[in-house]
């Protein structure tokens, strides 16, 4: 777990080149703050780029993260939608 209450998993040199939350720690920073979830793809960290970075790379930036951090994150869904009469209005995606 880093400072922010994440697990990650991924990394340049593994099965993918990104970083991605594996888990959200309760009551932790992240948890608190309610916008970060399992599967949300790390892209910035302070401005810094993760995306190519190692996981050890990574991990090292999360350690070392003040206590205010920004993230940009990216967020992937697949929504399925199976219907016979089309909808008044599309559903959302996240």
């Amino acid at each position: 777990m880093f400072p922010p209450g994440l697990s990650i998993a991924g990394g340049k040199g593994a099965a993918s080149n990104r970083i991605f939350v594996v888990d959200v720690k309760p009551e932790g920073a992240a948890d608190k703050d309610g916008r970060i979830k399992q599967a949300d793809e790390i892209l910035e960290v302070n401005e810094v780029t993760i995306r190519g970075l190692t996981h050890y790379e990574a991990s090292s930036i999360l350690k070392n993260t003040p206590p205010l951090v920004q993230m940009v994150l990216g967020r992937y869904c697949l929504t399925i939608i199976v219907c016979s009469s089309p909808f008044p209005h599309p559903p959302k995606c996240c």
